[in-house]
């Protein structure tokens, strides 16, 4: 009995000292909070002095009341004080693009934690690459169903299956974009494209959801299966290239911690691009094949109305932006990561 009231008594103290500690890191949080905020809110009043600043300069220059060599040291201390001025306006609240608005509220998506900003990166990471398998699985289950007797033209099983396929596609793009945007706010390097390309890809899909059931989805679904195929095998080659490339980069300083590996990661090393770059670019190529043929197909079908043809015209326009964009992106990260390297061999060579 004396060894229960004791251990209830020790529990009791250590209890009471810890609600004392979370109370104090509590009050101490919301008191950090409040001086941040503080700060935050003089962010407009010293740009604007900044501004006036910059007038008064001007004007002093324009009548010749200063030397030039103090003129360019004031011009170097206003560059300055403008680097300054933008470390105060990234510690602002963010409430995110339009999407996180309409999802999450008008609320503050900044984290200030940096393990939890890491953690962020990593489930991001973690989400894109087991959800490449589901992108593979889905469309090899609907080609093997074809093989094994089912009639893509007019088995239920496999228009089941291809709807959960897209509904699937809708839930993974959105998540993708609603993760990016965050991880964007938040300080990472995400290139604006690859957002906008799953806010494409989101349209597709609901455009593809939306069409009415019937021979012409379902060979659509049949053609666009080994595309995806393709695509998956792609993003395979892709993802293992780009997390071995992130861990040399962010070891030599040119990403940091809340990075996701991304197409940035391209032409850091050259040699292990041979098989990478002939995939990325058939891919693309075959996206554009498809919203050729998509639109040959559509154009080719008699009496349709207007609506149809409308909704067959946005699926093929979306293809087709798709497939351009991201060959254009992938192209600028490329030419962009090169320039360094020819100029430092024109250097060597001169």
């Amino acid at each position: 009995m004396d060894v229960l009231k004791g251990a209830v008594e020790d529990f009791d103290t250590q209890q009471t000292a810890l609600d004392l500690s979370l109370k104090d890191a509590l009050s101490a949080v919301d008191t950090a909070f409040s001086r941040l905020d503080d700060a935050v809110r003089s962010y407009g009043k010293q740009q604007k002095e900044i501004e006036r600043i910059k007038v008064l300069l001007e004007e002093v220059e324009s009548n010749n009341m200063i030397q030039y060599e103090q003129s360019l040291e004031f011009r170097a201390k206003l560059a300055l004080m403008k680097q300054r001025l933008e470390r105060l306006k990234e510690a602002k609240p963010r409430t995110g693009s339009l999407l996180l608005r309409l999802t999450l509220g008008k609320v503050n998506v900044k984290v200030w934690k940096k393990s939890e900003r890491v953690q962020m990166k990593l489930e991001y990471n973690s989400f894109k690459r087991q959800s490449t398998y589901v992108y593979l699985l889905l469309p090899i289950i609907q080609i093997f169903a074809t093989f094994i007797g089912f009639d893509w033209r007019t088995s239920a099983l496999i228009r089941l299956i291809s709807v959960a396929h897209q509904v699937w596609l809708l839930y993974f793009y959105v998540s993708l974009s609603i993760r990016e945007n965050i991880l964007q706010v938040n300080g990472s390097n995400i290139q604006d494209w690859w957002i906008y390309h799953h806010y494409l890809s989101m349209c597709l899909t609901a455009l593809f959801l939306l069409f009415p059931d019937g021979l012409v989805l379902r060979r659509i679904f049949y053609v666009s299966n080994w595309l995806l195929l393709w695509q998956a095998g792609t993003m395979i080659v892709q993802n293992n290239y780009q997390d071995r490339r992130h861990y040399v980069r962010t070891a030599l300083g040119k990403a940091t911690d809340i990075d996701p590996s991304t197409s940035e990661t391209l032409v850091e090393k050259p040699t292990d691009l041979k098989l990478l770059l002939p995939f990325l670019f058939v891919t693309y190529f075959l996206q554009l094949a498809f919203s050729m043929w998509l639109l040959i197909y559509f154009v080719l079908l008699p009496n349709q109305t207007w609506a149809f043809r409308l909704h067959c015209l946005l699926m093929t326009s979306i293809l087709a932006w798709l497939s351009i964009g991201n060959a254009q992106t992938t192209y600028s990260v490329i030419r962009k990561k090169q320039r360094p390297r020819l100029t430092m061999n024109l250097r060597r060579t001169s």
